[in-house]
């Protein structure tokens, strides 16, 4: 009954952290920007990296700091700024939980719908996620989103 009991612990956990990596894409698709950043530790690292196969180097397009991160979403009305509806579909591919830290990687497709309804598929990638459980909820400790779009139809302030 002991291994019955870690093994739904564990499941459990897997699933609470799916929960979030779900419910950030969500919370961006629906601009609740300061939810979004609930879901970040105090300490916490957002990065968006593509690789360039043209020269053959990755390449960091943001690397933020939770504050900054807040900052930045702050300052997203005062931007012009692209005005479509965006879904993201996340599909968590791994969790692995050790203690209080987990890793995960998940794909991810960010479809455009412009006010006109025409949808496109503006971007494609993936997350490799560090989690922490602080407080009783998983927390993202760093974002790392790996995109392979690199050439974007719109740019936007809004992460990824």
């Amino acid at each position: 009954t002991l291994f019955r009991s870690d093994m739904t612990n564990t499941l459990e956990e897997k699933e609470a952290i799916r929960d979030v990596l779900q419910q950030a894409g969500a919370l961006l698709d629906a601009e609740a920007f300061s939810d979004w950043i609930d879901l970040f530790a105090q300490d916490a690292m957002y990065e968006v990296r593509a690789y360039s196969t043209e020269i053959g180097v990755e390449m960091e397009w943001m690397k933020l700091n939770r504050d900054e991160l807040k900052a930045l979403l702050e300052q997203v009305p005062e931007h012009l700024r692209d005005l479509a509806q965006r879904l993201h579909l996340v599909s968590p591919v791994t969790v692995n939980i050790q203690d209080q830290e987990a890793n995960s990687v998940s794909a991810f497709a960010i479809f455009r719908t412009t006010q006109d309804g025409v949808t496109q598929c503006y971007a494609v990638g993936q997350y490799e996620d560090t989690l922490v459980k602080q407080e009783g909820a998983w927390r993202f400790l760093q974002r790392t989103v790996r995109l392979h779009t690199r050439v974007l139809e719109v740019a936007t302030h809004v992460p990824f």
